[in-house]
């Protein structure tokens, strides 16, 4: 066991990581929000790098960062990414329209 990652022992060179307090990991919330902001910055790279290499493909100038090929891959991968966002806040919805119904039934 090497040194401590986020106050856990580290048992692997590679380990997952998390923005959250160890206390934050069985939060639902808290791990929508995580995912939420994986997703996000790794959409935004995906979209950079096709769009610089677009840019330098247009211009005939250089060698673009992505073939086209490349490019299309990482486009499908930020579709998919994004499709997977939208069903985690489409089942964070779910769920919390649940707990506001489940809280005006009337109690018997």
């Amino acid at each position: 066991m090497s040194a401590a990652k986020n106050g856990r022992p580290q048992h692997a060179l590679h380990e997952h990581y998390s923005f959250l307090d160890p206390d934050l990991h069985l939060d639902g919330r808290a791990q929508f929000i995580e995912l939420v902001r994986d997703l996000s910055s790794g959409l935004a790279l995906c979209v950079e790098l096709i769009h610089s290499s677009n840019l330098t493909r247009a211009a005939g100038e250089g060698v673009p960062l992505l073939g086209e090929n490349d490019a299309e891959r990482l486009a499908r991968l930020a579709i998919v990414s994004a499709n997977q966002l939208k069903q985690a806040a489409d089942n964070n919805i779910e769920f919390l329209n649940e707990l506001v119904h489940q809280k005006r039934a009337p109690k018997e």
